[in-house]
């Protein structure tokens, strides 16, 4: 895995391996462009948005799997207006391979893995944040989205600073079925939807008996 950063419209962090040219993101008010991706591959664009209102700040979240056309480029169209206080993970869907993005200049803030693992038996993972949202994306196999709290809903150890997530509880994106554990050739972006900070690794990184 190789992590390069890419400047353009938007900001961007690439997670990727070192043959794959890395997706461009474009962002307009209600749209995001991809481009630099193969012909007829599909992409997952999951976003995590935070609409800053006048005493508070609304969480929005967005989905969708785009295909790109011929010319390897493809755009979404949001109904909403896309503000800088917000994340987007665009993952290829066979490959696994992920850019995140932010139209924020300062570009995607993230975490190191820290406290978070993937314990026991591989079937939970945790974050070592209070909040989460999870992206699973299996090369070839699919994607699977999580929303947890510290010791709330979705979240299996209660209060402790720690986020974990049990695989079976996963909302499907695209793919086949459910997965039972957690894998080598799987992808994990975990972000902080309170402070849009995102920690990404593969998952193999992470499972038990690996050297951290």
């Amino acid at each position: 895995m190789k992590l390069s950063l890419v400047c353009m419209f938007c900001f961007a962090l690439v997670v990727t391996s070192a043959t794959a040219a890395p997706a461009t993101v474009q962002f307009s008010k209600r749209s995001i462009s991809v481009a630099g991706i193969s012909p007829g591959s599909d992409r997952l664009i999951f976003g995590v948005v935070k609409i800053l209102l006048t005493y508070y700040s609304r969480l929005q979240r967005f989905q969708s799997v785009i295909t790109a056309g011929q010319d390897g480029t493809a755009k979404i169209q949001t109904d909403f207006d896309i503000p800088i206080t917000s994340v987007w993970v665009v993952a290829d869907l066979r490959t696994g391979n992920v850019v995140l993005s932010t139209p924020r200049t300062r570009g995607v803030s993230t975490a190191s893995i820290g406290r978070s693992t993937i314990p026991g038996h591989a079937y939970h993972f945790s974050f070592g944040r209070s909040f989460m949202d999870l992206v699973y994306v299996h090369a070839g196999e699919g994607a699977w989205v999580w929303h947890a709290v510290d010791g709330g809903p979705g979240d299996e150890d209660g209060p402790n600073g720690i986020t974990t997530i049990d695989i079976s509880k996963g909302v499907h994106v695209t793919g086949a079925a459910q997965p039972k554990v957690f894998s080598p050739g799987g992808t994990l972006v975990a972000i902080d939807f309170e402070d849009l900070v995102v920690m990404t690794t593969d998952a193999q990184a992470l499972l038990p008996g690996r050297a951290r």
